[in-house]
């Protein structure tokens, strides 16, 4: 006996070192504690098959689990469980002759250590986000019993006598066996570590002496241990699909190797913006930049930035302005004028500001050296273009065109003066610009792309099933040459928001780059994200957050 428990002791040492070292490996340690009642099937009860109620006695138990994936766990346990049977009390239930002379009696108690494989269908590691179900698991295992009952033989009459002093002599070398336990039960996620529920089990033993009857009793049948109660189960690991060491409730990319600094996404040049947001992913930039580097520091990115080496804003292209008139400096001084003088000539209008002054440096009438009106002439007198109109009433005193558009022409004959046609070659209405009008299918199709454009989950990869729509905007964007397209993405509202805001540009970003591959001009469109700070709808839904993960597409003539 003392050899078999230090077995055991020996056992259950050597696998909570395994396991110890397993928890900085894997993250798949759990604990769990078991409190209840246990009865037991033998010749005492009445039942071959179901609990004996009245003689329910105190069951508790601890275990350690170690997952392998969030379908099964292989685990360690010790269980107490109680223990006692009556002949009388089987006799009050179910009147028998024999069992009213052997009247024995026991109490005492089964200590089993097992180790078990437990199944959970659901998995023990669901979606954050998403309500927690009942989850339930089924158990097998081997398990080694430590018993010693209290039995009274004493009251036993007739042919039982000398049955009962056959138990009783060989019951001080059957106090241990083998057992083969099962168990199912009901398991409830109250938090992302903490778990309750229900565990029921039966433990068949490889013995008939648990009772301490054996040959005064069913020699053929071995004793079985039930037990019920409560359980409670403390994880202290997050299960982690990539191997990262980022548990994927917390990880962006769950299934894809990646770093903390960028919530768990590939990030090749470290600089804490995962690669799918990152519009530089070979070049550690800044965040607020998509991920590009400012050499000069001005807020804007060394690739749109014309001036790189040198801080300026972003009205001259991240070039100097000294005088603020929102002319680089540089072209200043290509055109003779002052960079640190925005009113070169004097005349009170900015260099940035000149038009029309015949005495403004910057002036491009004056700079005309085709110009065949003398500007010292009189007033009325002069008719640039030649169109029979003079200069002073002429709207485009230039190139000639009719009177009724006051001597403007109109290349496509739409009564829409090609200076105020945003479509000069195309015939449209005045009150949309001249150019023609978007029809209503057109119109349909723009609106339905918010709902039909979808991305990989936490990524700004198209989903196949959006392509369609987008080249159909792609085909009324050809269709209509003179149109603008304004691409805006948008979040909802889990998540990090400067995350959510990078999220939503690429997003935008992605469209824009398939549009681009469809054949359309980049300088036809623009993006932008908003991250999740314009809902069309609640956040506190499921169905209110998928309204507002979208992107929108306004299809305009240029302002």
């Amino acid at each position: 006996m003392k050899t078999k428990t230090t077995f055991f002791l020996n056992f259950l040492l050597s696998f909570l070192l395994f396991a110890s070292s397993l928890y900085g490996q894997q993250k798949g340690l759990s604990i769990n504690g078991l409190i209840g009642g246990s009865t037991y099937l033998g010749d005492l009860v009445h039942s071959d098959f179901m609990p004996y109620l009245s003689e329910t006695r105190l069951a508790w138990g601890l275990g350690l689990d170690y997952s392998f994936n969030s379908n099964f766990y292989l685990g360690l346990n010790y269980q107490y469980a109680g223990l006692s049977g009556n002949d009388e009390t089987r006799a009050r239930i179910a009147p028998d002759q024999a069992v009213q002379n052997r009247r024995a009696s026991f109490k005492g108690n089964l200590q089993k250590i097992a180790l078990g494989l437990t199944w959970e269908p659901l998995g023990h590691k669901r979606n954050p986000g998403l309500k927690k179900a009942l989850s339930p698991y089924f158990g097998i295992g081997i398990g080694y019993n430590f018993f010693k009952p209290q039995t009274d033989y004493s009251k036993g009459t007739d042919k039982f006598v000398p049955k009962l002093e056959e138990d009783k002599a060989a019951q001080p070398n059957n106090t241990s066996a083998l057992s083969f336990p099962i168990s199912v039960g009901l398991l409830y996620d109250l938090n992302k570590q903490t778990r309750i529920g229900l565990d029921f089990g039966l433990n068949l033993v490889k013995s008939d002496y648990i009772d301490g009857i054996s040959q005064a009793g069913n020699p053929d049948q071995n004793d079985a241990v039930w037990h019920g109660g409560l359980k409670i189960v403390r994880t202290f690991y997050s299960y982690d699909k990539d191997k990262d060491g980022i548990p994927d409730e917390e990880d962006a990319c769950p299934e894809v190797f990646g770093v903390s600094s960028a919530q768990g996404c590939p990030d090749a040049d470290g600089d804490g913006v995962a690669d799918d947001y990152d519009h530089c992913p070979n070049t550690a930039g800044l965040a607020q930049l998509m991920g590009c580097p400012d050499a000069d520091g001005d807020g804007i990115a060394d690739a749109e930035d014309h001036c790189p080496q040198q801080p300026g804003p972003a009205s001259t292209m991240g070039c100097p302005d000294s005088d603020k008139d929102g002319i680089a400096d540089e072209v200043e001084l290509r055109f003779g004028t002052d960079p640190n003088n925005p009113d070169s000539d004097g005349d009170g209008l900015k260099d940035g500001q000149e038009n029309s002054n015949h005495n403004d440096k910057l002036d491009a009438h004056e700079s005309n050296p085709l110009d065949p009106c003398d500007p010292n002439k009189a007033i009325g007198t002069c008719d640039m273009d030649g169109d029979g109109i003079i200069n002073e009433m002429d709207e485009c005193p230039a190139t000639k065109g009719p009177l009724a558009l006051n001597g403007c022409p109109d290349r496509d004959g739409d009564k829409v003066p090609d200076k105020d046609d945003q479509c000069p070659d195309e015939k449209g209405s005045k009150a949309n610009k001249g150019c023609p009008e978007i029809s209503a299918e057109e119109a349909d199709i723009i609106d339905l792309a918010i709902q039909n454009v979808h991305f990989h989950t936490s990524s700004a990869l198209l989903k196949p099933e959006s392509l369609p729509i987008l080249r159909q905007i792609a085909d009324i964007m050809k269709k209509h040459p003179n149109y603008q397209l304004t691409i805006e993405g948008h979040t909802d509202s889990r998540g990090d928001e400067q995350m959510n805001q990078i999220l939503s540009e690429n997003r935008a970003k992605a469209c824009f780059d398939y549009l681009v591959s469809q054949g359309i001009s980049p300088t036809r469109m623009s993006y932008a994200g908003y991250g999740e700070t314009q809902p069309i709808a609640t956040n506190g839904t499921p169905a209110g957050r998928a309204q507002n993960r979208r992107v929108d597409f306004k299809l305009e003539l240029p302002k």
